[in-house]
């Protein structure tokens, strides 16, 4: 194996700088090396994740969310429901797992996920602040949108050919 050296990834203008791997750094295992030292053990594909094997993308709002199951998001105010009250979002544009992923061309049919109602609330203030220079002239104003915190409870596939899949 060969390597270039620094000089030459720089885009130094000198002649081609190689050298020879030794037969150790050859027979090193193929992993990203990085300045950080690793941690933990490698995950196993076959022990169930904490967070469940599927997940979903949804789109709400012209917003576009990844969701697994017992996840909690922020959306625009929702109108028209209350605190507790469940919800199903049908606009479900990708649900995957570790086995496969099933794309929506451009929804994924026979599929929902639901949600629950969790809060209903203002979002943190957001200060616009505008100055016209030389004129002495500035004007502060915020800004408070309504929100609205959802629980994802379930991602649903009802479809049979995609069920089977996943």
């Amino acid at each position: 194996m060969l390597l270039m050296s620094r000089s030459v990834a720089r885009g130094a203008n000198v002649k081609m700088g190689m050298r020879h791997l030794s037969s150790q750094e050859a027979k090193a295992p193929a992993i990203a090396l990085h300045p950080f030292t690793v941690e933990g053990e490698p995950l196993d594909a076959n022990q169930p994740s904490p967070a469940g094997d599927l997940f979903a993308v949804i789109a709400h709002s012209g917003t576009q969310y990844k969701v697994t199951p017992d996840d909690t998001i922020v959306v625009d105010k929702m109108s028209g429901v209350d605190i507790g009250d469940q919800i199903v979002l049908d606009e479900v544009l990708l649900v995957g797992s570790k086995k496969t992923t099933l794309v929506g061309r451009p929804l994924v049919t026979g599929s929902k996920v639901l949600a629950s109602v969790e809060e209903i609330a203002k979002d943190k203030k957001l200060i616009t602040f505008k100055t016209r220079r030389r004129k002495a002239s500035k004007s502060t104003r915020g800004f408070r949108r309504e929100i609205t915190v959802l629980r994802i409870e379930d991602i649903v596939v009802t479809d049979d050919d995609h069920k089977a899949i996943i």
